[in-house]
C-alpha cells in the first residue's frame, strides 16, 4: 500500500480508482497508515469483496503524448 500512497500524489485519480476497486476505507491515503497491514484499510474484514473489473480496463490511462501519431 506504500507504493499506492505514494503514487496518490502524481496521479491521484487512478489511484482512487484502484482503492475504490479494492474497496478499501480513506486510510490508504493517511500517512499515519503507511506501513500498516492491508487489514487496516478494510471496514467489514468478514464480507470484504473486491469490486469487478471489467476485462481490459486499467487504472492508469496513458496520456495523449504515448499514443502512436500516423
Amino acid at each position: 500500500m506504500f507504493v499506492l500512497t505514494l503514487v496518490h500524489l502524481v496521479a491521484p485519480t487512478s489511484c482512487e480508482g484502484v482503492r475504490d476497486f479494492l474497496n478499501f476505507n480513506e486510510n490508504i491515503w493517511n500517512w499515519d497508515y503507511i506501513f500498516d497491514g492491508v487489514e487496516s484499510f478494510i471496514d467489514d474484514k468478514e464480507n470484504h469483496k473486491l469490486k469487478f473489473l471489467e476485462p481490459k480496463s486499467d487504472f492508469f490511462k496513458r496520456h495523449e503524448s504515448q499514443f502512436r501519431k500516423r
